[in-house]
């Protein structure tokens, strides 16, 4: 039997870098936050937020290494720590008086990490929709 050969589309391709290096980036920003984080906290809740907070860069920055990899897996990854990424924030922003500082923080920490998540998933998608095999007519 001969040996299949797949082919993938160059938009495939594009778009499986164009993630890998928006999750990179994602991934050293979130490790220069890791190191380069200094908030002093006063209570308990402050430091059981803190410390999620630093579980999710970590998990953000394991999701990428993942991606690159498994696209798949990391992608839902990236995509669930986006999730709990707005939802940190929102429950850390409660009692502020401006909604609209509390939705900007949930936007800036959120969607960073939403779209490699996103383009990880569709790239994954379009590469297993796009393997057909060559001698196949």
């Amino acid at each position: 039997m001969a040996k299949t050969k797949y082919t993938y589309n160059l938009a495939t391709k594009l778009l499986r870098w164009f993630a890998r290096a928006i999750g990179s980036l994602l991934a050293a920003v979130c490790l220069l936050l890791l190191i380069f984080s200094d908030k002093g906290v006063s209570n308990r809740v402050e430091i059981l937020l803190l410390v999620i907070l630093l579980g999710l860069f970590i998990t953000t920055v394991l999701g990428v290494g993942i991606a690159w990899w498994r696209e798949k897996i990391g992608g839902i990854i990236l995509v669930i720590c986006a999730i709990a990424m707005v939802t940190l924030h929102f429950i850390g922003t409660w009692g502020a008086p401006n909604i609209g500082n509390r939705v900007r923080l949930m936007l800036i920490f959120g969607v960073p990490i939403l779209v490699p998540g996103i383009l990880f998933l569709v790239s994954y998608w379009k590469s297993s929709r796009s393997k057909i095999p060559q001698n196949s007519a």
